[in-house]
């Protein structure tokens, strides 16, 4: 939890200086638009918030009651799930919900090696949902994990550990983004 949200919260927190120095290096000679470089750093937002939502509906366990009731029970069994991957992993395979915990990591992977070969601003939206789904995705998930290992009895101790985890890793990591920003950077005259 601690590298992998740590890394989603060192992109949140930089998803605004990533899409002004990709959108200042896709100019190629045109003018600098404040309107059309805010409008980019808004849609990184936007697509983290709803891709974040989705991956705590498609990915993160159901915390909400069945909402249907079903006439027969093989209805029941082809729907109990509805599409949330690790319910059906529990329900259908009987594998714990830490296995879900691989896939998220995967997801964060993806974000982070696709971030390696965006080098232009309106292909940012790729890495933006890829994290935004696995963000969501750890954020619902493991609270279950951890009621799975440890129990309701101390749940409140550990899932505090588990969610100060992310800051630690988030400074450490916008903290290195600074600088490779900053080493990377070229300054005018004056140093602006």
């Amino acid at each position: 939890m601690c590298v992998v949200a740590g890394t989603g919260v060192t992109y949140i927190n930089n998803a605004g200086s990533i899409a002004q120095t990709l959108y200042h290096s896709s100019l190629s000679g045109k003018l600098y638009d404040p309107t059309s470089a805010a409008q980019w750093q808004a849609e990184q937002v936007s697509i983290i918030s709803m891709l974040n939502f989705a991956g705590r509906i498609l990915i993160g366990p159901c915390l909400l009651p069945p909402l249907l009731s079903f006439p027969s029970t093989e209805a029941k069994h082809l729907f109990r799930p509805l599409g949330l991957l690790t319910d059906a992993l529990k329900t259908h395979f009987h594998l714990p919900r830490s296995h879900s915990l691989l896939l998220v990591s995967l997801l964060f992977l993806l974000s982070q090696v696709l971030a390696l070969f965006v080098d232009d601003v309106r292909n940012l939206w790729i890495v933006s949902a890829a994290l935004g789904l696995a963000l969501g995705s750890v954020s619902l998930l493991m609270p279950m994990v951890v009621l799975d290992w440890w129990g309701m009895h101390h749940f409140s101790e550990n899932w505090g550990y588990i969610v100060f985890s992310p800051a630690i890793a988030g400074n450490i990591f916008s903290y290195a983004f600074g600088r490779i920003l900053d080493s990377n950077t070229v300054t005018g005259e004056g140093g602006k």
